[in-house]
């Protein structure tokens, strides 16, 4: 949990960790968290404040499934991450190949 030192949560049984660890990551949590710290140069959040953060809670099963779908999601945005990345390779590579094969005598091909 965001801090400068560990905060502890403790979940209800009603609350699917997953699905927690997914709101961790949303805007809303990360506006909350912007709006209710405290201080100059390094902002402050304590316990009582994320005591204060707003979470409306949908039933398990719902939570199970949003939780599940937003696993999947996340998994399929690592997995194109990954291919753009290597085309973003061959790409950055492809200049260079270019100007090799402008600029050798013809018949020579690497």
């Amino acid at each position: 949990m965001f801090a400068s030192y560990l905060i502890r949560l403790r979940l209800r049984n009603d609350v699917i960790p997953a699905f927690i660890a997914f709101f961790l990551q949303s805007d809303s949590y990360w506006r909350q968290i912007r709006a209710g710290a405290r201080g100059g140069a390094q902002p402050n959040f304590n316990a009582s404040m994320v005591a204060r953060i707003e979470l409306r809670l949908a039933p398990i099963e719902t939570q199970r499934a949003r939780a599940a779908r937003l696993d999947s999601e996340f998994s399929a945005a690592d997995a194109l991450r990954g291919a753009i990345s290597a085309k973003l390779g061959d790409v950055e590579k492809l200049p260079a190949a270019l100007l090799r094969e402008a600029f050798s005598p013809r018949g020579e091909v690497d």
